[in-house]
């Protein structure tokens, strides 16, 4: 996606099927269990920009260019690239504005990295929600028994072209 004032143009990134195959490989998504109001984060993100607050507009550009990287990374195929990225991301997101982050995301991307973790960041506003990484060759599973055991939810997911559905098993239809 492009932004340009108002307009906003949506493009299709030509990602080779290896690569989409080595992301859904390596990425561990998971959920904190705690629900945020991104509306109240973006809120408190606007403010610190208008009052042009010098770290959160450094922090801004600083993801401006980020993004753009990630984009070729993505097209290369450059993953441990991406990866650093993935981090130089977070650490420009918590720069926004302190409600970012938390002492339970903070742990969990230190038990994420101890554990076989290159990079991550907090998906959306932050502050709660979901959390991903990107994980060092077969290393995601240790990522994943580990963010479990902390009391995350681990989801799982798959890149399609249709764009994003949910599907959770029935296990009840399959005890008849």
């Amino acid at each position: 996606m492009e932004f340009s004032g108002e307009e906003v143009k949506v493009f299709e990134m030509p990602i080779s099927s290896d690569t989409l195959h080595d992301l859904e490989k390596h990425l561990v998504l998971c959920y904190t269990g705690k629900s945020r109001l991104s509306g109240d984060i973006h809120r408190k993100v606007v403010d610190a920009f208008l009052s042009k607050d010098e770290e959160t507009l450094a922090a801004l550009k600083n993801l401006k260019q980020i993004a753009c990287e990630m984009k070729n990374s993505l097209l290369t195929g450059d993953l441990f690239d991406f990866a650093r990225l993935l981090t130089d991301n977070w650490e420009n997101q918590k720069r926004l504005h302190y409600s970012v982050t938390n002492s339970q995301i903070d742990g969990l991307f230190d038990i994420a990295q101890k554990n076989g973790a290159l990079g991550g960041k907090a998906c959306g506003a932050g502050g709660g929600g979901c959390l991903i990484f990107y994980c060092a060759p077969d290393k995601e599973h240790l990522v994943r028994k580990k963010l479990e055991e902390s009391g995350v939810e681990i989801m799982d997911f798959n890149f399609t072209a249709e764009g994003i559905s949910i599907w959770k098993p029935n296990f009840d239809s399959a005890k008849s």
